[in-house]
């Protein structure tokens, strides 16, 4: 199996809700890399620290590493899942989560060796876009 390694830094959230919800809110991202044709595996995924206070509009900068099947990856069978999450004391929120096929993700980088920025709509649990995650990645 080869494997390239993703360097992905989960960088912010802008726009997320109606500030009055999310006034004083902790938020932080769940990410991992999910296989159509297996059943998640949690060992693929990794958590930001939380953002406290941040309103709806979430920083993290937090980097990360996954190791990515390149086989299932063109074959397009691998997504990269951001759930986005507000931690609460009396439990979690579904925020929203962005899911892109890492094929684009591979194809959008090319042969290239920098670091690409971009940014994804948020989709709510009801199914509406409502603001942006930024992120940037490379593979190497």
């Amino acid at each position: 199996m080869e494997c390239k390694v993703l360097d992905i830094t989960i960088n912010s959230a802008k726009d997320l809700q109606d500030v009055n919800l999310f006034f004083k809110m902790q938020v932080y991202a769940v990410v991992s890399i999910q296989d159509y044709n297996l059943i998640k595996d949690d060992t693929c995924t990794q958590i930001t620290p939380i953002d406290k206070d941040c309103g709806p509009n979430p920083e993290w900068n937090f980097p990360m590493k996954f190791c990515v099947n390149t086989f299932a990856s063109q074959l397009n069978r691998l997504i990269l899942v951001v759930e986005l999450k507000a931690d609460k004391k009396l439990g979690n929120k579904d925020i929203g989560e962005v899911q892109v096929p890492v094929k684009e993700l591979l194809d959008r980088f090319g042969e290239s060796n920098n670091e690409k920025s971009v940014s994804y709509s948020v989709i709510t649990p009801s199914g509406e876009a409502k603001g942006l995650l930024y992120f940037t990645y490379k593979f190497s």
